[in-house]
């Protein structure tokens, strides 16, 4: 086997494990924004249901309660920061391109663990195939860098890999078992 076939199989290998990295990290901020567009569905469907359900259930001598009106004012008030916070944080766009960068990663990950052991002998059109992978990994990559990936994410996304993988961090030598966070700054500093 020649250099060139063992770094391109270790180049495969590594874009594989950095997909999966970045896959886990849009896989996780999808389940966050769900959580934040379902506590936005519950308080716009629900609030409303639950008071106007009282008001048909105990008359509209409810609504005349002081506590009453108190507590629909504060809901009302949550519910409109928390749709207001919604529209200038863009969640419903940004769970979007969550699902589909964490769905397109995983793809490119399969891909790569494909090509890989390919690279040792490959077949006619393994250059053609790695060259157009390689270039929709580098078009993924680029669009995944404009939504500002904080270092802990990428870290807590490099230990899923590491522990996909089962590789070794390069910096605290230790091949992840867990996704317990640890003192390293490369593989566990997502507390």
């Amino acid at each position: 086997m020649s250099t060139t076939q063992n770094s391109t199989a270790q180049d495969c290998w590594n874009r594989a494990c950095d997909c999966f990295a970045t896959a886990k990290i849009f896989e996780k901020r999808a389940l966050e924004y769900r959580k934040k567009l379902n506590w936005l569905s519950y308080l716009g469907i629900g609030v409303p249901a639950v008071f106007g359900g009282m008001a048909l259930a105990w008359g509209k001598g409810v609504l005349d309660n002081r506590i009453v009106m108190f507590v629909i004012a504060i809901a009302g008030i949550v519910q409109i920061a928390m749709s207001v916070a919604a529209l200038i944080h863009h969640w419903a766009e940004e769970h979007a391109y969550s699902n589909r960068s964490a769905s397109t990663n995983f793809q490119l990950s399969d891909e790569f663990k494909i090509l890989a052991p390919q690279s040792v002998s490959p077949p006619p059109n393994f250059q053609h195939d790695l060259d157009k992978l390689l270039t929709r990994d580098r078009s993924q990559t680029t669009l995944d860098n404009e939504k500002h990936v904080t270092d802990q994410e990428k870290s807590r996304g490099h230990r899923h890999a590491l522990r996909q993988f089962q590789r070794t961090c390069a910096v605290c030598n230790q091949k992840p078992t867990d996704m317990n966070p640890t003192n390293c700054k490369t593989c566990g500093d997502f507390k």
